[in-house]
């Protein structure tokens, strides 16, 4: 499977990780969707890498393109 980055999102929702998405604000704002999917893509690009999480998560993110 080829993968080309997050690209075209258009709003994300960010939610408390033990949340569900159904009452969550979405995010417009181009400015922060660019810095997540920034930091989404550089973090993808570094291979050969086994992560492991350090902390139990605290956030997760739905990206929407439509």
């Amino acid at each position: 499977m080829l993968y080309n980055g997050f690209s075209g999102v258009k709003s994300m929702t960010i939610q408390a990780y033990d949340s569900t998405f159904d009452d969550a604000e979405k995010v417009t704002d181009q400015e922060i969707i660019s810095t997540v999917t920034g930091i989404l893509n550089r973090s993808n690009k570094i291979s050969n890498v086994h992560y492991k999480l350090a902390v139990e998560p605290t956030y997760k993110i739905q990206l929407e393109n439509q």
